[in-house]
């Protein structure tokens, strides 16, 4: 009985612990599930006013990361305070870019005979516009930063792996590193 109790409470807190670790995925997927039903009718409305402010912040977050990779020293947008986040959160893709393409994903899965789940089923084609955004600046800044960077692995495979921490294998490298997998 005492183990049967230890047990279910080990599951508890795994179980917790699970949630505090994707604690902000999950709180960034509810919060924008929640946003987009609210809006659903303004996105259908007026959906072109939605693409050009995701597309300024694209082109805001490429032209920070163009300057950062020609090392051109000017006004950093990441500093500025509300922008700053925004642009950080656009590249980073947790807290925008991945709950948008969850929601997006699976929403055709739920029961369209629900209110908020028929709303974001009316919407579906705006959001998936609106998630290629995030999508390219994600990759085209992981492709300027680290693609690059990943070539040294051929060049100095000794110090490419004692610079990088992360790099704890090969193995690790062939799923995570696309200059390990063209090579």
């Amino acid at each position: 009985m005492i183990k049967l109790f230890v047990e279910g409470i080990s599951y508890i807190v795994e179980g917790l612990r699970y949630v505090i670790d994707y604690a902000e995925l999950l709180s960034s997927l509810v919060i924008w599930a929640v946003v987009f039903v609210l809006l659903s009718k303004s996105i259908k409305r007026h959906a072109k006013y939605y693409y050009w402010f995701f597309g300024i912040i694209a082109s805001l977050s490429l032209l920070q990361a163009i300057n950062w990779l020609f090392q051109i020293t000017g006004y950093n947008l990441y500093q500025t305070p509300v922008l700053g986040k925004i642009l950080v959160s656009n590249i980073h893709f947790v807290e925008f870019g991945f709950p948008l393409l969850v929601i997006i994903m699976y929403v055709g899965a739920l029961n369209p005979k629900v209110p908020w789940v028929k709303k974001l089923l009316n919407i579906r084609k705006e959001l998936s516009i609106l998630s290629g955004f995030p999508v390219l600046t994600h990759s085209l800044i992981r492709i300027t930063s680290n693609f690059t960077d990943a070539l040294r692995f051929f060049s100095d495979k000794a110090a490419y792996m004692s610079q990088n921490k992360w790099a704890a294998n090969e193995t690790g490298l062939s799923i995570t590193n696309a200059g390990y997998l063209l090579g």
